[in-house]
């Protein structure tokens, strides 16, 4: 049974090398389970990689989310990535450098979601200039987002982040 897991963990580095990723390997008296680090700033680009995964990266919180706190901004070298958690953050955490570990997760805008904002914004029932003035900039974004689509001769775009497990000060 322990060459089974030792195989089982040759096996899983092998595989996580091969995407850039450090991996972290912590053990529990039922499996291995790995955590592949990520720089701040090859998420983005690698994040469909590891969709569904989990992943460890680290950076300054930026801010704690205003609205409910379930939200932080994670920053390093000019990139940044958000991350989603069920429970509020603690302000104290803002500008510390942090070890944070979460799921990848995936928002994507493709014309489905274009549509559906689009058809939100026309349908809002919201009177007056205020309304009329956030529709207009919604329509504008929305063809704003269909062109940069067809520029860049894509289907989707694809925004990363995280689905919050755990962080820790980095030392």
């Amino acid at each position: 049974m322990k060459k089974y897991f030792i195989l089982l963990a040759v096996a899983a580095l092998f595989a996580s090398c091969s995407n850039n990723a450090t991996p972290e390997t912590t053990e529990s008296t039922d499996a291995v389970v790995e955590t592949n680090f990520i720089e701040l700033a090859s998420i983005q680009a690698k994040g469909a990689d590891f969709l569904d995964q989990e992943v460890k990266t680290t950076g300054i919180v930026d801010h704690v989310c205003r609205h409910g706190g379930k939200k932080i901004l994670l920053v390093a070298d000019g990139v940044d990535i958000h991350v989603f958690n069920d429970e509020r953050f603690e302000e104290a955490i803002v500008g510390k450098e942090v070890i944070v570990t979460g799921i990848m997760k995936e928002d994507r805008t493709d014309e489905a979601s274009l549509l559906k904002m689009e058809e939100d914004a026309i349908n809002e029932h919201s009177e007056g200039e205020e309304a009329e003035t956030r529709q207009e900039r919604m329509i504008v974004y929305v063809n704003t987002m269909r062109d940069s689509l067809k520029s860049a001769g894509v289907d989707h775009f694809s925004e990363y982040y995280l689905d919050y497990v755990s962080h820790e000060e980095n030392k």
